[in-house]
């Protein structure tokens, strides 16, 4: 059976494959340090082989090797004794190869089938995805507590059966109801509301409300004026009346 390994620990290898002919170099250069024969610019390459390292371990998430080849660049920059320095850089390597194996033992260990970072795009999924779901789910619920308190203020008066609870029961589960749908705070009181009204016992005088309250006090004007006037008049004011007397 195949190891199956993430994008991230290929990644990894790739760049951990390439470390042992550099420290090679770093070796041959420290012992040339040791006996007087090397050149500056082979110092500085080192230094630099160093810090190239310690960038690309730290952007791979290998943050103990990336730390120990910035210690050991630090360690070359510095003044001092030659042969203190040599031993000091030696010593550093050691522990730059002991964090090397470590890495290079993590990065070929396949990992868990539940890992996060087991499945591609598994934990890219979890931080986008599910944050988003968890605050949607405070907001619907806040919307949903809102709106109970606000049926309970205003449904008070017109609730035809105050003290039942299946009622109750009934105008909560439709205005949670609605505010998952999506037709909101507003959609879902009006809806209650309505069914409430209409709920109440209605007398047989009642009658419907006219929206047009100008409409309203123009026909009451014209009623008054037609009580008041005299017929006569009104006749001879009246143009579908006069009609008929001019066509005779």
């Amino acid at each position: 059976m195949a190891i199956k390994l993430t994008s991230k620990q290929q990644t990894q290898l790739a760049m951990l494959e390439t470390l042992p002919p550099k420290f090679a170099r770093i070796q041959s250069v420290i012992e040339q340090m040791g006996s007087g024969k090397v050149d500056d610019t082979l110092v500085r390459g080192m230094i630099r082989t160093l810090d190239e390292t310690k960038a690309g371990a730290t952007q791979l998430g290998m943050a103990g090797l990336g730390d120990a080849c910035g210690q050991m660049a630090a360690m070359a920059r510095r003044g001092g004794g030659v042969q203190i320095k040599v031993r000091g850089l030696r010593d550093a390597l050691t522990s730059v190869k002991t964090f090397y194996e470590g890495a290079l033992k993590k990065a070929g260990t396949p990992l868990p089938a539940n890992h996060p970072e087991a499945e591609p795009g598994r934990e890219r999924r979890r931080a986008g995805g599910t944050s988003g779901r968890r605050w949607e789910g405070k907001r619907q619920k806040r919307g949903r507590m809102a709106a109970l308190f606000a049926l309970e203020r205003e449904l008070g008066p017109w609730n035809p059966c105050p003290a039942d609870p299946v009622v109750r029961a009934t105008h909560r589960q439709r205005a949670g109801s609605d505010l998952l749908n999506g037709t909101g705070l507003e959609g879902g009181l009006a809806a209650l509301l309505e069914e409430a009204v209409d709920g109440l016992p209605r007398h047989q005088d009642d009658h419907p409300v006219d929206d047009d309250p100008d409409e309203d006090r123009d026909e009451g004007e014209r009623a008054e004026h037609a009580g008041s006037a005299d017929p006569g008049e009104d006749a001879s004011n009246d143009f579908h009346v006069r009609s008929p007397r001019l066509g005779a």
